[in-house]
């Protein structure tokens, strides 16, 4: 559920990546990020640009 709900909301470009994590309910971004890597394989940052 988390996954589909981050790669929807990096697709828009209002939202930074920490509002994302935040809205997934992850209070630090770093966890954010290393969970993103982890399902995904790839660094948010590559998606957000």
């Amino acid at each position: 559920m988390r996954q589909e709900l981050a790669q929807r909301h990096l697709r828009d470009p209002f939202l930074s990546t920490t509002d994302i994590a935040f809205l997934l309910g992850y209070f630090e971004l770093s966890v954010f990020v290393r969970s993103f890597k982890r399902w995904a394989g790839v660094y948010v940052k590559s998606l957000k640009g």
